[in-house]
């Protein structure tokens, strides 16, 4: 028998309540217009935060969300170029930037500072 997920916390289910709340967090941060994208990026956040979360108390958590959530990347790699163009070698000359190394830079954001879970990046607080 296949079960059918209405979204709907009051029928019990743990999934329907999840679905319920996500939807709920969706329309309460006006994310709606990108809710594939914020969908997929909170489940990431709640089932893989070093912190734990609960659905229903989304109203305390969802500013620490906003401020690690980094958006969807293709890859860590990705993420850690657009980063360091964006903040660290910008303003250096092209011969400079021939020595900067994009995959260790890459490597030591995610020892400590960042997380990723499906494409998801996040930024530890």
């Amino acid at each position: 028998m296949t079960t059918i997920h209405t979204g709907d916390r009051t029928t019990g289910c743990d999934e329907c309540a999840k679905n319920d709340y996500l939807q709920e967090i969706l329309e309460q941060n006006r994310w709606t217009h990108i809710a594939d994208d914020m969908t997929g990026a909170l489940e990431a956040w709640v089932s893989n935060s070093p912190t734990y979360y609960k659905w229903e108390k989304h109203e305390e958590w969802v500013s620490e969300f906003e401020e690690a959530y980094q958006g969807n990347w293709g890859s860590r790699q990705d993420f850690a170029d657009h980063l360091a163009d964006e903040t660290l070698t910008y303003d250096l000359p092209e011969v400079a930037q021939l020595y900067f190394d994009y995959e260790k830079f890459a490597r030591d954001l995610f020892y400590g500072d960042y997380w990723e879970s499906n494409g998801f990046i996040f930024r530890n607080n």
